[in-house]
């Protein structure tokens, strides 16, 4: 008798930047980087999603399979940067800019009864777009937030074991709301209601 849909495990042997190795991982042959960035990720009580993975001076892709033993380099970063426009239901915007400024806006339309992705809500398309202007090329002001709110905001990311997590405040002018948020960031595009897999 034969089990099927079993494979061989593979060994790998992940090594430091200084060549020291930290670990001898067995995995399945045909196991993607990806998931093997999430089992070191958990060796190194580290977020996943800041490693990256060389094998022989070059940089793996996430896609790629592991079919034999071999040796891997992990190399820890930042990881993706997660500046970019965040919507959010009932009709809330969340801005977080490149430069560690934020912005917000509350649209008071409560987006979850057209009983679509947030992507593709008429609000989302045609007015959050405006908010992926540069801080410096700021439009509509007096909806918007002029210079002096987006500067009253800011975010950071810092690691916590396993997890990425952004703290920071922003200033809603609808509202007349300084406030503060820490989210958790997951990468999932079941999730997911936007362009990109990470959800807040």
């Amino acid at each position: 008798a034969c089990a099927a849909g079993l494979t061989v495990p593979i060994r790998i042997d992940v090594l430091e930047l200084s060549g020291d190795r930290t670990a001898c991982i067995p995995v399945e042959s045909g196991t993607s980087v990806a998931a093997f960035c999430i089992i070191v990720g958990v060796v190194l009580n580290c977020p996943a999603d800041t490693l990256c993975i060389v094998q022989k001076d070059q940089v793996m892709d996430n896609k790629d399979l592991l079919t034999v033993d071999c040796q891997l380099t992990v190399v820890q970063g930042n990881g993706q940067s997660l500046a970019g426009v965040y919507a959010g239901y009932s009709c809330n915007v969340l801005v977080l800019y490149p430069n560690g400024q934020t912005a917000a806006w509350w649209y008071d339309t409560y987006w979850q009864g057209v009983g679509a992705p947030l992507r593709d809500h008429e609000d989302v398309q045609n007015d959050v777009s405006r908010w992926a202007q540069s801080e410096n090329e700021r439009v509509h002001a007096d909806r918007y937030g002029d210079e002096a709110d987006v500067k009253r905001g800011s975010w950071t990311v810092s690691n916590s074991g396993l997890l990425r997590v952004v703290n920071g405040t922003a200033y809603d002018p609808y509202l007349d709301n300084l406030f503060k948020f820490k989210f958790d960031v997951k990468y999932d595009w079941a999730c997911c209601e936007g362009n990109f897999p990470a959800v807040l």
